[in-house]
């Protein structure tokens, strides 16, 4: 069977380069996939990956076309702006953390969304953790963003991976196999649907002066 077979996938700046390799190859291996891209040489077009209503757009046409998501692939990108610090502009600063940084964002935050909709998604659940009574950690489980109980199974899919030629130019590399638990936020402030930062959102200003906002969530099921 293919490694993706059955997954659906957005591959962003997939018309060329790493973009356009990873549609084949995802293809080859049994996805469905929406290709995302923009003509690079129009700046007002490349910018488009950055505004919030196309990406929601396009991850809203894949669910329609596809029936759900599994993979977001967030590749596209531009060189940025370049030279002496005292000789960037701030427009060209703007553009490019518009199109590197804010795109990826915005894809990330509408992927999970529509991920998490359809229920894709840490703990391992070895004898060494539960030591024969799986059932008392259900709890902490349920804490990692990922619905899937993490099995040691996946730990080694992972190190399979790393060790077949497919992962031949990755060196030094940290890869988290976690079900998002740590990109979800500091332990600190709780996790899952105890923690502060999934019951609020907003921006801390710092020291400018400025009130930071804050805006409590609704509770999700």
């Amino acid at each position: 069977m293919s490694k993706l077979s059955g997954k659906v996938a957005i591959v962003t700046g997939g018309a060329s380069g790493m973009g356009r390799a990873t549609v084949m190859r995802f293809l080859a291996e049994g996805a469905k996939v929406m290709v995302a891209d923009l003509n690079e040489a129009n700046g007002a077009e490349t910018l488009a990956v950055a505004k919030e209503s196309d990406v929601a757009h396009v991850v809203a046409e894949t669910v329609k076309r596809f029936g759900g998501l599994d993979i977001a692939f967030l590749n596209a990108g531009v060189g940025g702006a370049f030279g002496p610090i005292a000789e960037t502009s701030v427009e060209d600063w703007d553009y490019t953390f518009a199109v590197l940084v804010r795109s990826v964002f915005l894809g990330a935050k509408h992927a999970s969304l529509a991920m998490k909709k359809f229920g894709n998604g840490g703990v391992i659940s070895t004898p060494l953790l539960h030591r024969g009574k799986p059932e008392r950690y259900e709890a902490q489980f349920k804490r990692q963003p990922w619905p899937d109980r993490g099995e040691p199974e996946v730990i080694a899919d992972v190190a399979a991976f790393l060790c077949s030629d497919d992962a031949r130019f990755i060196t030094g590399e940290t890869i988290k196999v976690d079900g998002g638990l740590l990109a979800q936020g500091m332990a600190l402030f709780g996790t899952g649907k105890d923690a502060t930062f999934t019951r609020t959102a907003g921006v801390n200003r710092g020291t400018t002066g400025e009130a930071m906002v804050v805006r409590h969530l609704e509770p999700k099921d």
